[in-house]
């Protein structure tokens, strides 16, 4: 266990090597809150409720899209796919007695970290600065519930960007699919841009299907007390199917994957 604390300490120094990239990303973020949050208050302009949410919940809504793009939607597994291309995983995985997703779930904890710490510190002064209205969920059931499946959808996300990772045993460039599959339905179909209620019936019930709702959507409807004790233990065997679908995924690519591998490196 030593050697996986010992690759979170480094991972986390790395990122404080590369500071002006990791303080660019967080201005991202700090500017993308702020246009959701301008969007909404322009909607919400002489208007009590809009798509059965009061504005104090849609503009909870977004702060806690904020967190959990910080918290969930985020991962170190991306730079995988470039260790795969340049053969490193030869020296730094398939020679050394590591298991590849403690690996890579170690290198994951300080970015999940950072993130969190500095997606708080922004949206406390952001909201202090704009006297941002904010739901709190006071109740402890809802709370445990909550947390529950934001933990099950960080393992979730984890897993589907290892699998988007080990696209790189069979093709050049993971990066544009990559970013199309963010876009499309980590960001979309997630409901990372708004609540996927205010789409046609018809649409929703097609991307609850999908394991991406559950990433963003089903989580802050739960802080927000929309959704019901016995559709949250539903939702929770959902996510639970997906994730134990999608690590059996990940471990028939990664095995399919080294049989065709033939990378050179260290």
């Amino acid at each position: 266990m030593k050697k996986y604390w010992l690759i979170f300490k480094l991972t986390l120094e790395e990122y404080f090597v590369y500071r002006l990239n990791f303080f660019l990303w967080r201005f991202r973020n700090i500017i993308s809150f702020l246009v959701l949050f301008f969007f909404w208050e322009a909607v919400y302009q002489g208007k009590g409720e809009i798509f059965g949410y009061q504005k104090e919940q849609m503009l909870t809504y977004i702060v806690g899209v904020s967190f959990l793009k910080a918290l969930v939607l985020g991962s170190g597994t991306a730079d995988f796919a470039g260790m795969i291309k340049s053969g490193e995983i030869v020296g730094r995985f398939l020679l050394k007695p590591w298991r590849v997703v403690v690996v890579l779930f170690f290198r994951d904890l300080p970015a999940k970290i950072l993130d969190v710490t500095f997606a708080f510190l922004e949206i406390f002064v952001v909201a202090r600065i704009i006297n941002l209205p904010i739901f709190w969920q006071k109740n402890l059931s809802t709370l445990f519930l909550f947390i529950l499946v934001i933990a099950t959808a960080f393992l979730t996300y984890f897993a589907i960007s290892f699998l988007l990772s080990l696209i790189a045993f069979w093709v050049d460039n993971v990066w544009a699919p990559r970013w199309l599959f963010g876009v499309i339905f980590l960001e979309f179909f997630s409901g990372a841009f708004f609540p996927l209620d205010v789409l046609p019936k018809t649409l929703v019930n097609l991307i609850n299907l999908t394991p991406f709702p559950y990433l963003v959507y089903f989580p802050i409807k739960i802080y927000l007390g929309k959704i019901p004790i016995f559709d949250i233990i539903r939702i929770l065997f959902l996510m639970f199917f997906w994730l134990l679908a999608l690590f059996y995924l990940v471990s028939f690519v990664w095995k399919k994957g080294l049989k065709v591998y033939s990378g050179y490196g260290g």
